[in-house]
């Protein structure tokens, strides 16, 4: 190959990667009207990220939810901003976190940048 040929087959290759590296290292979060599809009237089945302890949730279309994790059940509240963070209430406290899309039917609750747990399936209706 010539040193022009050469040439340009890399800066082409270089400006590929230069344009496809945003798309790879963006994440989809979901919007408020998405997160809504996903949860509201049904129920994830999650892992926490830390541990890998499992856990169901439920969520009502009055903002009410119902979690079952080891053998307990925590009822709270909750709700979704307009900007699509979902915020959840017990025990008097409130834990807030953005919801990622991770593109195979799987979701990532993410509180402050730091993923808390996955959730690895949504199952249509009230499923404790």
């Amino acid at each position: 190959m010539h040193t022009s040929v050469k040439s340009s087959v890399i800066a082409s290759l270089f400006a590929l990667v230069v344009v496809s590296m945003p798309a790879l290292a963006e994440d989809k979060m979901l919007s408020a009207d998405e997160l809504k599809k996903v949860i509201v009237g049904n129920t994830i089945h999650a892992s926490m990220v830390n541990d890998g302890k499992t856990f169901k949730a439920y969520f009502d279309s009055r903002g009410k939810y119902t979690r079952i994790q080891d053998g307990a059940t925590t009822e709270g509240t909750y709700r979704i901003s307009a900007d699509g963070t979902q915020c959840v209430m017990f025990n008097n406290a409130e834990t807030c976190a953005k919801i990622k899309d991770n593109g195979n039917n799987t979701y990532t609750r993410i509180e402050n940048g730091v993923p808390k747990a996955t959730w690895n399936k949504v199952v249509a209706g009230k499923d404790l």
